[in-house]
């Protein structure tokens, strides 16, 4: 005969019982995931916390290097630390005075410019510096270059900055692969609710960006312009606290990569040139460009422009590999198109271009690192020699 109350008993204990077990799962997971994360941060250099990021807020260029900082990227293709000075620079300090009798060079450009896959003496930047020094010729080689700047960025950078170190030569690294359509557009990436400048252009004419609004720490709720979306607040937060989520976000990234449109976009300077995003780009560019001469012509100093081709432009199996991912017409799609258009604006801007394409082509393997798509070592030795050759026979140096 069962007593009175033994059903809700029993009830009661089978709810008990999968509470505990519910609970002990919560645990097991978080345990789990808390090794995975620690395990990590172990391997990527990041046991005490997530480093300090490299960039931050800029009211003018929507981005900028952080200043009197240590730094450090460990990835399994590379592991270097450095020091971003006072101006925010990766290395020694620069006087904004230079030595009397030293040829001051400042370069420009986005992240293969600051090139800090590598160590900082086997940087492209040092290497000119070192090897005209070796051939009798005191230069300067000032690295300026900050990640994801387009020439707008770096436009404005010079005219509000850089100018005042006063420079004999002003060089220009452009990246082929992204430079001209990032020159064209408000954000640092399609999608990406991070803001840079975007000039005007009419009659050829540009028009100076205003203010960049700062999203550091803004909920997308709060910026003009954009509905509130908390789920993409905490993905934000999530990526640049665990190194758990940013490994399975980028994972990810290349997952869906072949079926996302909005990842070529970089790209689409490769497809056809009637593309109104690239008839546009281009325009833009040229503008910028020109203006670029004016001003550091106007500063007393020379100005040339470097072209610097992604890893895909030189080796025919990347290429390959990309229209194949991304499903693009190889008929339509040409490694030398940006190369064609830049030439054909410094042709009709009286610019001085060098083009170090050709000459990487016939340089052999590892001049890029595979995952990262940066130069290594001796693709910084190979644009450095064709850089110093290439300043001794033109006027630049003289």
């Amino acid at each position: 005969m069962r007593r009175p109350g033994s059903g809700v008993d029993k009830n009661g204990s089978t709810a008990l019982l999968w509470s505990r077990r519910f609970v002990l799962g919560l645990v097991a997971m978080a345990l789990t995931l808390s090794v995975l994360e620690l395990g990590l941060r172990i391997q990527h250099g990041t046991l005490l916390g997530v480093p300090l990021p490299r960039l931050v807020y800029h009211e003018t260029y929507g981005w900028t290097n952080a200043r009197d900082r240590d730094v450090a990227v460990r990835t399994d293709e590379f592991d270097v630390q450095g020091h971003q000075n006072h101006w925010g620079m990766l290395g020694r300090e620069i006087d904004i005075e230079r030595s009397p009798g030293t040829i001051r060079i400042v370069v420009v450009g986005d992240s293969l410019t600051d090139a800090f896959q590598v160590p900082l003496s086997e940087r492209h930047t040092e290497r000119i510096e070192s090897m005209a020094r070796a051939a009798g010729v005191p230069v300067e080689v000032v690295n300026t270059g900050v990640t994801a700047f387009s020439t707008d960025q770096e436009l404005l950078y010079f005219e509000r900055e850089l100018r005042a170190f006063r420079p004999d030569i002003v060089l220009l690294f452009f990246a082929l692969a992204n430079d001209s359509v990032g020159n064209v557009r408000d954000s640092r990436a399609p999608g990406e609710v991070v803001y840079k400048p975007l000039f005007g252009l009419k009659d050829g004419r540009l028009t100076d960006p205003g203010p960049v609004p700062n999203l550091v720490g803004t909920a997308l709720n709060e910026v003009p312009g954009h509905p509130s979306d908390p789920l993409n607040d905490l993905k934000r937060w999530l990526y640049f606290n665990f190194e758990l989520y940013r490994s399975l976000s980028d994972a990810l990234y290349l997952i869906r990569a072949p079926r996302d449109p909005q990842l070529i976009q970089d790209w689409r300077v490769f497809g056809p040139q009637d593309d109104t995003l690239v008839v546009r780009s281009w325009e833009m560019t040229e503008a910028l460009l020109r203006r670029f001469n004016t001003s550091v012509e106007a500063a007393g100093a020379r100005f040339g422009v470097v072209a610097l081709p992604d890893n895909f432009q030189i080796y025919p199996e990347l290429w390959t590999r990309l229209l194949s991912t991304y499903r693009l017409a190889p008929s339509q799609w040409d490694p030398d198109a940006p190369n064609r258009q830049l030439s054909a604006i410094c042709v009709r801007s009286s610019l001085r271009c060098l083009d170090v394409t050709e000459i990487l082509r016939a340089s052999g393997e590892g001049l890029y690192w595979p995952k990262d798509r940066h130069f290594t070592s001796k693709g910084n030795a190979v644009v450095a020699e064709a850089v110093l050759r290439w300043l001794q026979r033109t006027d630049l140096l003289h």
